[in-house]
Formats: C-alpha cells, structure tokens, sequence
C-alpha cells in the first residue's frame, strides 16, 4: 500500500518510506528452530505539521514496533524515515534530543490510555486534544482501541500483520470501511463515538 498523501495544503513534518523490521522467532517443538518474523512490512506514511493520525489493531500486528522505528528507539532493517526532509536515520542523538525537547512537534503516543480507568483515560484523551490544538502539535496515537483514535484522529490507518490495509479519512474508515478487517474490528465494537 503506497504512503497515504496528507492534506495538500499542510507541510509533511514525517515521511517514512518502506520501512522493514525482522525479529528472530523460535519455533518447533522444543524451540530448536529459528526463523524470523516481520513485525513491520513495507510500511510507508506521510503525516503533515499539525494532523493526528491513529493506527489502530489487533496486538501483536506492529504498531509498537513501527512507533518505536520512528521515534528510533530501535533502527529498521531497511525503509527511510525523513524529519522535515532530513533523513532522520542518520542524525545524531544530541542535536536532535535538544531540539526536540523544548518544543516538540510531534507526540507519538503508544495505547496513552490502555492501562487506565475510563474517566482518567478520557481525561488524557482531552488533554492530548487540548495540547494539539493549542501548541499545533502533529500527534501520531497507537491504539487497539478504535473509540480511542475515533475520539482524536483526523487519519486512520489500519494495521494488520505488519502491513497497511486501510487508511483514510477517519470518518471515512470508520464509517464505512473497506477492508474486511477494519470491517471486523469495527464489529467487534459497541459504538464508536460521533
């Protein structure tokens, strides 16, 4: 699936182009035998300065590994990821860390919300909302929840085994999705909020 084109009016802030990501996997009775698994797949995105994307799935499908690509805590097989049109795989760590420290541009928030009650989950959502809208900030939210993105995102992308199925406006995949597994994820939730 080629990378899904941002607003044309907003300015890319990142770009990552078929990125790749192996982990050794054991298998067989005893555990003898090693293959490797792909935990990301071709994956490719654009996100423009200011938009808040959610990628959503099932557990185990790759949206914590292709977070923590972008935020390089661990480096891809292959792929490119650009940070204002630098290649960010190759900039080194203090520049970059102070930069970013002081005035982020871009939040990648990995299930913010799963491990909390409903009404202190609700309360972070708006927080992240309000944070946002009030320094511009381009928000990248990874969630197995899709009421949580639906709350937040202006994107969704929809992950499943290490690839793109779906990705699109967010009332659009919401509402009327087109891939049989975002159609099965839907189904598998009570309502999504308006």
């Amino acid at each position: 699936m080629t990378a899904p084109t941002p607003p044309a009016e907003k300015e890319t802030l990142l770009e990552a182009r078929n990125l790749r990501k192996l982990y050794p996997a054991a298998s067989g009775a005893f555990l003898q035998s090693l293959h490797r698994a792909m935990a990301v797949d071709d994956v490719s995105l654009l996100v423009a300065r200011g938009e808040t994307i959610g990628i959503v799935g099932e557990s185990g499908c790759g949206k914590t590994t292709l977070a923590r690509m972008l935020l390089r805590l661990i480096e891809p097989d292959s792929g490119e990821i650009l940070f204002r049109g630098e290649d960010w795989l190759a900039a080194r760590g203090t520049g970059i860390a102070r930069a970013l420290i002081l005035r982020p541009e871009l939040v990648i928030a990995d299930e913010p919300v799963s491990a909390l009650d409903v009404s202190v989950g609700a309360q972070i959502l708006e927080l992240l909302a309000r944070l946002q809208r009030e320094f511009s900030l381009t928000l990248i939210l990874i969630s197995h929840s899709l009421p949580v993105v639906a709350q937040l995102a202006t994107r969704v992308v929809v992950m499943q085994a290490g690839k793109f199925v779906e990705i699109g406006a967010a009332q659009k995949v919401l509402r009327e999705p087109e891939h049989p597994y975002t159609v099965a994820l839907l189904a598998a939730v009570p309502e999504i909020p308006e």
